[in-house]
């Protein structure tokens, strides 16, 4: 595995908290097996202070956290994360990024996308 990225979406919020554990997750494994990690495109809104205090942390263990709105940029820009941005798209984060970029490659690559859209 070379990288983890948390793509974009608006799961990760005051009304489902919860999800907010991905964050931290995903830091928590980067961390351990020295793995960069990504996030790209995500909407946070409505977050509270309180509820970022909780996984802020997390976030600098990200080399990019991007994030889609400038609510969840506010929020997330008095913790000084220094890898916080507001580019505001998903995937397409890197060609802007001099830390991650997308190359063409002809060796498959496996994504796994988790997803609850029962709810």
């Amino acid at each position: 595995m070379h990288s983890f990225h948390l793509v974009g979406g608006g799961y990760i919020n005051d009304f489902s908290r919860a999800n907010s554990r991905l964050i931290e997750l995903i830091a928590f494994f980067a961390e351990k097996f020295t793995i960069p990690c990504y996030a790209t495109g995500l909407g946070l809104y409505p977050l509270s202070n309180e509820h970022a205090s909780k996984f802020s942390s997390s976030v600098r263990e990200y080399k990019i956290f991007d994030v889609i709105d400038i609510s969840s940029y506010e929020v997330l820009s008095s913790f000084s994360l220094k890898n916080l941005s507001f580019i505001g798209d998903d995937y397409f984060s890197f060609p802007f990024s001099e830390i991650a970029r997308l190359v063409d490659s002809d060796i498959p690559s496996l994504r796994i996308c988790l997803s609850n859209e029962s709810a």
